[in-house]
């Protein structure tokens, strides 16, 4: 080993000594220029000490002494991908002690302890002589290159050193590389178009309900590898019997050498918005926009404690770094505070607890245009909201499990959720109606009105489950056991003010108005049971018996009472909106299946017979509504191992759905008087069958994978809308059963890595769609025949560790065609293009740009929009990298705002709503790790 502080050596050994010596000389009267600098770059080459050939791959890590605390990782260049080879580099650091620690295959471990001073000169070169083991001088050293993903059954294993990420990056900016794993702008994440509702760790759950506070706050440097598989229940656990679902799971294995210790970040930041001031002339800066929070994640063995705060009143757009997520909507004031706990409680008992305390307040202003088909007509309707909200959550959530012995299992999940709410809505509504004739003198507004409306209220619930399971001494022989419990109770008092000027088509008027205030009590509860036994049938083969009881019991009491002129209260009963309603139901369910668990061909067939109850009754006029239905409900799926990284998934179940107590309770919803919504007692449960086929082709060399996904679905009894047009053309909605109701889409996706996987990754994908929906307009069937069609492109682009590039683009249209005569055909065009570049300067700095251009085309009467966000910062380290300084802007064109545009069953719909507009920010974040 040799180290020569300040003094250059060869980079190459074609260099000669001559240029050696004039390199010295350089090096020196670079010294006395740079005698003054602060920070230096730590720059080294890594040789065999025997031949002088360098060695590329070999790991470097740089630790600030005497704690031993390191700073980062990184690996001597390859060559061939525009890095010197041999060659590492750390960015300038600041005086102080430090160490250099060199690992690489066969070699014996080497490290170099240096001083960085105040007037050393800008760059500090080190020249690090590996040593053969003795060992190794006599026998061949094998090389395993770990593939960067492997595929076995329904899980995806990505290797995370395959896919580096800039310093300080989180689990989420790994997912975002990862092929087939896509982020929308609300931080929900997909693979292979699969919602991920759950994120692990280690196996084990420990944030609880929220995917974010894993997937936003984990340092993706502590991550080994990144598991994507179905989501299974816990019967499904401890049966080994898979149950049929749409989600996935992703598991995040950490490195095994990750030591016991906590770390986290702490960051505030302040700043201001540009806004327009007439008296001023011109704009001028209104201060007051800030971000303060942090979090400290300790990990010991078993024990993981995760403790986050954070609050703000820019829509949560910073916590410590930009989001990618978009900025919600409205303008935002909220506070967080969150706990998660896992730990041994035990030899056999381990916990897992979560407490989430938030609350926000928010101010939305929305426009909304949206345009019904009604046959002969459409209507025509739009709306200027101001809405404002605030909310308090208090939530808990926890997980015990419990394991006396080998052969039993017993799993406690108990939820517990409080909420209070203020809502008040300001609105203002014109309705047009349109003759499909298109003459102008066919159309005509036909309301006019206002609204004010309040609504508080207390909403609590909890829940608890037993899962229970014992293993007999013949393999695979099992008995499982459930038991749960729901109970949600409301109390929402509300006011209700609207005024309605109706017209009709010679101009004539009429005015409608509702004045009243009402109270409003809804309970629901339930409790279930249910019992499996699993006999083996050979080595790998399985029947499973199983029968399920389900109780449930909603109640609703809403007391409404109008407002008299004459006293000056609201005492006058209003028996429309009056009622009280209580619905029962009862489901039995008796299965059985055969399932293979193990093999290239992995089956399940079974059938289930189920019987379900329905008692509606309304407790006003005593009429009792009583439903008995009997479904034989069959599943089948097959997996089937293909092999090298190719597998394909058939899958067929169907599930009901039962009517909800607003879908069932015969009572008008007048909060929004253009839109009534009534309740039909007369509902059955509506049965949906559901099938997928999916195949995934992943190659572990070329990093390359296809994935194929179909799914359908066909409703029996599916529940829809039912309208009639009243005076000035208010919409009332009934809800009533249809048949014939089915839809069917389909996703192709081709990932491929870039530059050999040095790069980063790509992707592209196209999908399709077809859907047949049924409706009610004025007692006429109105078919909905959609079609779609769309497609994207992704790319994730890094070069050298300091330049990384994140694009996505993506186009989306739709067709519908209404059977109903004179009903015009529908179409939307939506486009979505995203970048976001972040940049390495020198001198520690570093540069982050997000942009956001959202296109939609024009609809019928609804024109086509456009929306811009331009989000960018700028941040510098310190303190051995432990500080940061940042200076960020949002929506710097300050024209951004939230866009969406939607189809429905006869209708098509845009909404916008306002953003926070332009803000600078100026924050400062600690971030620690010990």
């Amino acid at each position: 080993m040799l180290y020569t502080p300040n003094f250059p050596v060869t980079l190459s050994r074609i260099f000669c000594r001559s240029v050696r010596i004039g390199t010295i000389v350089i090096a020196l009267l670079t010294t006395c220029l740079a005698a003054r600098t602060q920070h230096v770059l730590v720059r080294g080459i890594v040789t065999d000490s025997l031949t002088g050939n360098v060695l590329a791959d070999a790991t470097v890590s740089l630790f600030a002494m005497p704690k031993k605390e390191l700073l980062g990782t990184k690996t001597s260049g390859r060559g061939n991908d525009g890095t010197e080879e041999g060659v590492f580099e750390f960015g300038k650091i600041a005086k102080g002690n430090y160490m250099v620690l060199v690992s690489y295959q066969g070699y014996a471990r080497d490290s170099v302890k240096f001083i960085v001073k105040e007037k050393d000169s800008a760059t500090m070169n080190f020249e690090i002589r590996m040593q053969l083991l003795e060992s190794s001088l006599l026998q061949v050293v094998v090389q395993a290159r770990i593939p960067p993903a492997i595929v076995k059954n329904d899980t995806i294993a990505f290797n995370a050193g395959s896919y580096p990420s800039p310093p300080n990056s989180t689990v989420e900016d790994l997912l975002r590389k990862l092929p087939g794993v896509e982020i929308d702008k609300d931080g929900n994440v997909t693979m292979q178009g699969q919602k991920v509702d759950k994120i692990t760790i280690n196996g084990q759950e420990f944030f609880l309900n929220d995917l974010r506070a894993a997937s936003q706050n984990l340092p993706a440097d502590l991550v080994a590898s990144v598991e994507v598989f179905d989501t299974h229940s816990e019967k499904a656990k401890m049966t080994g019997i898979k149950e049929n679902g749409k989600g996935k799971t992703i598991n995040l294995k950490l490195k095994k050498k990750v030591p016991a210790g906590y770390f986290g970040k702490a960051y505030i930041g302040y700043g201001g918005s540009l806004k327009s001031n007439e008296r001023a002339g011109g704009t001028v800066v209104a201060l007051g926009s800030y971000s303060a929070g942090g979090n400290v994640t300790r990990l010991d063995g078993p024990t993981m404690v995760f403790l986050s705060g954070n609050t703000n009143n820019i829509n949560n757009q910073f916590t410590g770094s930009e989001h990618q997520n978009g900025a919600g909507v409205g303008v935002q004031t909220m506070n967080n505070l969150q706990l998660n706990y896992r730990d041994d409680w035990g030899k056999n008992l381990n916990a897992t607890i979560s407490a989430v305390r938030s609350y926000n307040n928010s101010t939305v202003n929305s426009q909304m245009s949206r345009q019904t088909a009604l046959g002969d007509s459409s209507i025509l309707q739009n709306n200027n909201t101001m809405t404002q909200n605030k909310s308090t959550n208090y939530n808990a959530y926890g997980i015990f499990d419990y394991k006396p012995d080998s052969t039993t299992h017993i799993n406690l999940q108990s939820t517990f959720s409080n909420t209070h709410t203020i809502n008040q809505i300001l609105n203002t509504v014109s309705i047009s109606t349109l003759k499909s004739t298109g003459r102008v003198g066919n159309n005509y507004i036909s309301s006019l009105g206002k609204t004010d409306n309040t609504l508080s209220g207390m909403d609590n619930s909890f829940s608890n489950t037993i899962d229970f399971s014992h293993s007999f001494p013949k393999k695979g022989r099992q008995f499982y056991m459930n038991i749960s419990q729901n109970y949600s109770s409301q109390d929402q008092p509300a006011s209700l003010y609207s005024l309605l000027k109706n017209f009709d088509s010679a101009g004539n008027s009429s005015i409608v108005l509702v004045n009243q205030q009402s109270t409003q009590k809804n309970t629901n509860s339930s409790y279930s049971g249910s019992a499996s036994y699993v006999e083996p049938v050979g080595s790998r083969h399985l029947l499973d018996f199983s029968y399920a009881f389900v109780r449930t019991n909603g109640h609703s009491d809403k007391e409404s009472f109008d407002y008299d002129s004459l006293s000056g209260e609201y005492d006058i009963p209003d028996s429309l909106s009056t009622n009280r309603f209580q619905n029962y139901s009862t489901v039995q369910t008796l299965a059985a299946g055969y399932n293979t668990t193990e093999g290239k061909y992995q089956f399940q067939i079974g059938f289930a017979g189920q019987l379900t109850i329905l008692d509606n009754l309304n407790l006003v006029t005593n009429q009792d509504l009583h439903q008995q239905t009997t479904n034989l409900n069959p599943r089948a799926s097959l997996l089937w191992d293909i092999g090298k990284g190719k597998n394909m998934y058939i899958t067929y179940f169907n599930y009901t759905s039962t009517p909800t107590t607003d879908q069932l309770q015969p009572v008008p919803d007048l909060t929004n008087p253009y839109l009534i919504k009534l309740g039909n007692p007369d509902l059955r449960q509506q049965l949906t069958h559901y099938a997928s086929i999916r195949y995934a082709a992943f190659n572990s060399k070329k990093s390359r994978n296809w994935q194929v996904f179909f799914i359908g679905d066909y409703a029996q009894n599916d529940i829809t809308t039912a309208s009639t047009v009243l005076s000035g053309g208010v919409q009332e909605i009934e809800y009533v059963n249809v048949q014939g109701v089915y839809h069917g889409n389909g996703y192709l996706t081709y990932g491929f890595p870039l530059g050999g996987q040095k790069n980063g990754n790509a992707s592209l994908s196209v999908h399709g769609s077809y859907g047949h929906d049924i409706s009610l307009a004025g007692g006429l069937e109105n078919i909905a025949a959609n079609a779609g069609v769309g497609g994207s492109a992704s790319a994730n682009f890094h070069l050298k560790d300091k330049l990384f590039i994140d694009a996505r683009a993506e186009i989306n249209q739709t067709y519908t065609n209404y059977s109903l005569m004179g009903s015009p055909p529908g179409q939307t065009l939506n486009e979505n293009y995203v970048c976001n570049i972040t940049y390495q300067l020198p001198g520690a700095i570093t540069m982050a740009s997000y942009y956001n251009l959202q296109v939609v085309g024009s609809q019928a009467a609804l024109p086509s929009h456009s929306v811009s966000l331009w989000n960018t910062s700028i941040f510098k380290t310190i303190m051995k990298a432990h500080c940061e300084l940042r200076l960020s802007a949002y929506d710097l064109l300050n024209a951004a705002n939230s866009f969406t545009q939607t189809t429905g069953v006869n209708y098509t719909q845009t909404h916008k709503t306002n953003l926070q507009g332009r803000i600078f920010l100026f924050s400062v974040i600690y971030r620690f790790r010990k």
